[in-house]
């Protein structure tokens, strides 16, 4: 044990050094020796505890921090918000939502809340998902960290409880014994062998994902998200009772067969077999269970694919779809006739339509000329007289043609981009430094003018002369994240930038690498434009490094030696050199 005084005071700045030479492991060691004689003023107890956490000895960070509390009566936002995530991490939930009530965090009281019931689900919960996910009599499996393994017996109510909690996660045998199914499923995933940018990937499985979603509900059949745990996503569709394996795969690989999905990732139809013959068939992971190796929990999303704050009322709410409504379309994608109706050529302008009507029809869509008089003249006009399958067609070319592909990526990817987006949309109007990112972005990304003027057309103030001028001046660089958030906060822009948290591996930090599969993009910068940035960025540093330093000789002023300031997302302290240190929690 260490005395107190000299001794003490040189390991606690050993440890200082020692973490300002990025050497954690040290640091904690050396503030483990001198644990009892760490204090609040020197900011020792919070370095201490922060590195705690950090190497996840939540223990005895519990520990210190209680200490801080009850003892010390030290109390600020960052030792509660501390002592809430460790108790989370220690499985003390009751705890952290009291700490959390205090720090007024509706949002995670009610997550915590939900998980609370989760671990002890109501009888209605737990039948629900029963009733829901009854895949193969006899057998359902477990995950591992190796894989899945049968269980030889019915999926019972107690496993449904530890699935809930974390404990076991459920697989599903899709397929009944009678070669039924009451429920099926649409797997979106990344597959093995993509080897593209992180960001990219989980960005296109997202947009993959939503053409499903919206081919799969317009077809009339009601579809679930969620979320797979990893980097996918799963849409489920339930029946009220149980239908023919072979009829739903059908159904689901010809509107899976409308999407071009790209090679860098899969898209799985489960059921995957029609029929049994003797094996068990092919499994899927249950929702809201926790992946084992990701540790992440498979969540039920909105339609808007946000993460559903109730997830246990969301499965009370799901509705199950009518057999017939499968018997339904199935005979759609099978029978080619069936009740002919009229449409006129006007309503199939889309050349790409009228083929996949024809080809859908195998011939068995007519088409007959009729003179039809207008005023004085008299008009040829060619009339379809089409089954189903016309009004299937038209239905799923309108859900993927509500937005183009290039747009519908950066919406659903960019959320600065979407928020201007939105506000064109809402409310007519988007400010000059808007409309600066908005054609920072699109001057980069094909047909880049004409989706600007789809979106800023829709403003009041609409010019095109301006547009072309805005296009003119944003130079041959990208705006990158970095531009982008600067923006906002020098002209206090109305935009959130909480999620814009986007670190692409490639040279540029921008958004345009949501449209761009390679860097190509880049032939298209000229060397100038890249010399005058590094100017105005060095110069911009220089300046920033100055004002850095006389805000720190400033605050030297007004706090003493030790004293540390806690603000919401950061902490300043004033070390026993007067040196200010800058730490973001």
């Amino acid at each position: 044990m260490i005395s107190a005084g000299k001794d003490v005071q040189s390991v606690i700045q050993q440890a200082f050094e020692a973490e300002r030479k990025l050497e954690f492991e040290k640091a904690l060691e050396l503030y483990k020796s001198v644990e009892d004689y760490l204090t609040v003023s020197d900011g020792s107890v919070i370095r201490y505890v922060n590195l705690l956490v950090e190497f996840e000895e939540y223990s005895r960070a519990k520990e210190m921090l209680e200490n801080l509390i009850v003892k010390n009566k030290y109390y600020t936002r960052w030792t509660l918000q501390t002592l809430a995530f460790v108790y989370e991490q220690l499985g003390e939930t009751e705890k952290a939502i009291v700490v959390y009530k205090k720090l007024g965090d509706a949002d995670k009281v009610l997550k915590l809340e939900n998980e609370l019931e989760k671990r002890n689900p109501k009888k209605a919960y737990l039948d629900k998902f029963m009733s829901l996910f009854s895949g193969r009599e006899d057998v359902f499996s477990i995950q591992t960290m190796e894989g899945y393994y049968p269980v030889r017996r019915p999926l019972e109510v107690k496993d449904v409880v530890e699935h809930f909690a974390g404990r076991k996660t459920i697989g599903i045998y899709v397929m009944r014994s009678d070669d039924t199914v009451k429920f099926a499923a649409i797997d979106v995933d990344i597959a093995k062998n993509a080897s593209e940018d992180e960001e990219i990937l989980l960005s296109s499985c997202k947009v993959v994902a939503q053409e499903v979603y919206k081919l799969v509900t317009a077809e009339g059949l009601k579809a679930y998200v969620e979320f797979s745990g990893k980097k996918g996503y799963h849409i489920w569709i339930f029946f009220d009772a149980p239908v023919p394996a072979y009829k739903i795969r059908y159904v689901l690989k010809k509107i899976v067969e409308k999407i071009n999905v790209p090679d860098n990732l899969k898209v799985e139809v489960f059921p995957k077999q029609d029929k049994l013959n003797g094996g068990l068939g092919n499994l899927i992971k249950a929702p809201l269970g926790k992946h084992v190796r990701t540790g992440k929990w498979c969540v039920f999303l909105d339609e808007d694919f946000r993460v559903v704050n109730n997830q246990l009322q969301f499965l009370m709410d799901i509705k199950e779809n009518k057999a017939s409504v499968l018997d339904e379309l199935f005979r759609e994608y099978t029978q080619n006739e069936g009740e002919l109706e009229s449409f006129s050529e006007d309503a199939l302008s889309d050349t790409s339509v009228r083929k996949k009507v024809r080809n859908q029809s195998n011939g068995s869509t007519s088409a007959k000329n009729m003179v039809v008089s207008e005023g004085n003249t008299a008009k040829q006009t060619t009339v379809f007289e089409s089954s189903k399958v016309l009004k299937k067609v038209l239905r799923n070319e309108l859900a993927l043609k509500s937005q183009d592909p290039i747009l519908e990526r950066l919406t659903n990817s960019c959320f600065i981009f979407s928020q201007i987006v939105a506000k064109a949309e809402a409310i007519a109007h988007v400010s000059d430094d808007e409309k600066d990112i908005l054609v920072g972005i699109l001057k980069h990304v094909p047909n880049g003018f004409e989706l600007a003027k789809k979106i800023l057309g829709k403003t009041i103030d609409y010019s095109e002369d301006g547009m072309r001028n805005l296009f003119d001046k944003a130079g041959s660089i990208p705006l990158t994240c970095e531009d982008i958030k600067i923006k906002v906060f020098s002209f206090s822009l109305a935009l959130d930038t909480s999620r814009c948290v986007c670190r692409f591996s490639r040279m540029l930090n921008t958004p345009v690498n949501y449209v761009h599969n390679d860097e190509s993009y880049i032939e298209d910068i000229s060397a100038e434009d890249l010399a005058k940035r590094l100017v105005q960025k060095t110069h911009e540093k220089l300046e920033l490094e100055i004002e850095v330093k006389r805000l720190k000789d400033l605050l030297k002023k007004k706090l003493s030696n030790g004293s540390v300031l806690e603000l919401e997302g950061a902490r300043i302290s004033v070390l026993e050199a007067g040196e200010i240190r800058v730490e973001f929690v």
